[in-house]
């Protein structure tokens, strides 16, 4: 398989690669299922941001089964860098579907909390920032409240410009900070 690389991750501050563990898919490792769809995501179209997210979130599961693998080593290195998160501690919330499913979500005051403290860190990482009637919804409703939804035009900065792409950010890290 060529080296493949979706242009929105694409890291051109660092030389080229040529190594076969780097460029090539470890269809031998991960089977022909998995390795197909990785090759997929790598053929989504570079402008569409949810594609993108898909394909970014399908990495790092992926990573979690098979952290040693120098190919998807790359593929999220790269993806990290160039939305300038290098050293964040991104997690996909797969590892913790089981606590997700069999625990209760919070309710009230904490969840209120939870949201706010989501947003807020949201913000300070440059992610996204909203007008602060959509801040105020979201922390009064929580991030699931489909009555509400994130429009792209309450979103006035930072690096998501898609509401939709937002709102998964926010709930994954909501579901995240939970667990840890």
């Amino acid at each position: 398989m060529s080296d493949l690389h979706l242009s929105r991750f694409l890291n051109t501050n660092r030389p080229p690669l040529a190594h076969k563990s780097v460029v090539e898919i470890p269809t031998d490792i991960l089977g022909q299922e998995l390795s197909a769809s990785i090759l997929a995501s790598l053929k989504v179209d570079s402008n569409d941001a949810y594609a993108c997210s898909v394909s970014a979130r399908l990495w790092e599961e992926t990573l979690e089964n098979y952290p040693c693998l120098p190919y998807l080593l790359l593929r999220v290195a790269d993806m990290r860098f160039t939305l300038q998160s290098p050293g964040q501690q991104w997690q996909s919330i797969t590892k913790h579907a089981a606590k997700l499913l069999a625990t209760p979500p919070p309710s009230g005051d904490f969840a209120r909390f939870l949201c706010r403290w989501t947003s807020l860190t949201s913000q300070v990482e440059y992610r996204d920032r909203y007008m602060n009637i959509a801040r105020q919804e979201l922390v009064y409703r929580g991030f699931y409240d489909t009555s509400f939804p994130l429009l792209d035009e309450y979103l006035i900065g930072g690096a998501v410009t898609c509401g939709e792409d937002a709102l998964s950010i926010l709930r994954d890290t909501y579901e995240v900070s939970l667990y840890h």
